[in-house]
């Protein structure tokens, strides 16, 4: 009787993606895998709403504010740079914003000011904020604000919408959602709650004159990069199709 070879079944590219994920982030919080996935899921979304633009090449910069927003910034330009290829690839930033209530939440606003006026052409007249979560848009106001004082009208992509109705009286919500992924519940733990060692450093008065690989550990760093190529790859398909 001949000896039969026993070949796992193939996995489809999403259950392939998350194995992948597995392997790396099995020394860090297991849930990671579940937030990544449901990143490209939102993305997914956001690149759909994005893709004349994106197509048009038409952000100037992308901007992840800290701390939670620095994996789905990343995921968002690393997608581009698969996009674009290396060349073309907008600049990224990571700037600190913060709640009002933290502490020296004023002066670190004012360092945000002073860091977009210093570097306003690096920002063009496009860029791209992309954030994990919103509930009351008190932050992605307080950013809009800065770069409009600076002649510049940033546009926000959410991965996150908190079902809130606490939005800051300043702020238009419909300005502020430029993009969204999908709504969420308030049992959803986000990526801010996760160890800080998923982000390398926690939180940094001096995060946007960081390099982008300082802010990540390297699994992190990989993991991103699998999100993204995956995401580009569905994209660049789509268009194909």
């Amino acid at each position: 009787m001949e000896n039969l070879e026993l070949s796992k079944p193939e996995l489809s590219g999403e259950e392939q993606l998350k194995e992948n994920l597995r392997g790396l982030l099995r020394e860090y919080d297991p849930g990671l895998v579940s937030h990544f996935m449901a990143a490209r899921k939102g993305f997914g979304k956001i690149f759909e709403q994005a893709r004349e633009k994106i197509d048009g090449h038409y952000y100037s910069s992308i901007l992840g504010d800290d701390t939670s927003g620095r994996i789905p910034g990343l995921i968002f330009y690393r997608a581009l740079e698969k996009i674009y290829g290396n060349q073309d690839k907008p600049p990224m930033f990571f700037l600190q914003g913060g709640k009002e209530r933290e502490q020296n939440s004023q002066e670190r606003w004012q360092k945000v000011s002073q860091f977009i006026n210093q570097n306003k052409d690096q920002f063009g007249n496009h860029p791209l904020l992309v954030t994990e979560l919103m509930a009351t848009g008190a932050s992605i106001g307080r950013f809009k604000k800065a770069f409009f004082e600076q002649g510049i009208d940033l546009e926000c992509a959410i991965l996150y919408q908190m079902p809130s109705r606490m939005i800051e009286d300043y702020t238009n919500e419909n300005d502020l959602v430029g993009l969204t992924g999908y709504e969420v519940g308030y049992g959803w733990r986000p990526f801010e709650e996760i160890d800080e060692r998923s982000v390398g450093v926690a939180r940094s008065e001096d995060v946007h004159s960081k390099k982008i690989d300082e802010l990540f550990t390297q699994p992190i760093r990989k993991a991103v990069a699998m999100v993204a190529e995956n995401l580009a790859l569905e994209y660049l398909n789509q268009a194909v199709n």
